[in-house]
């Protein structure tokens, strides 16, 4: 959880994901989900605690159906953030990001949580 840009409540769930590019140009990202998405781009890492360091773009719903949409010019193999999130605090489910852009586009979880169960 975190406190999103700008706002009060430091109860949002984000997912974290890792962006790398091979080729220099513009990107766009855009999300889909029956959640209302909202969308931050970070520069390098993201710092849950200061959520507003390293913040290049945000978006709400720049897309269709309360979906974020961002667009930014991404330099090669340099690391950037996209953190995924919610409009409304304490939501969460699945959601999915389509990128587009001059060539294709690496997506890594950042903090994906593994489970395992015995018995």
């Amino acid at each position: 959880m975190f406190s999103r840009p700008g706002g009060s409540l430091s109860n949002h769930r984000y997912e974290a994901i890792e962006i790398i590019v091979s080729t220099t140009g513009t990107y766009n990202f855009i999300s889909s989900s029956n959640m209302d998405t909202y969308g931050y781009l970070y520069g390098g890492n993201f710092y849950p605690l200061n959520a507003s360091f390293n913040l290049f773009e945000q978006d709400d719903d720049s897309g269709d159906n309360k979906q974020f949409e961002l667009t930014y010019y991404l330099v090669a193999d340099l690391a950037y953030t996209l953190v995924v999130t919610t409009y409304d605090p304490n939501v969460n489910g699945p959601f999915s990001v389509v990128a587009f852009g001059p060539d294709n586009v690496t997506f890594i979880p950042i903090n994906a949580v593994k489970t395992t169960t015995s018995e």
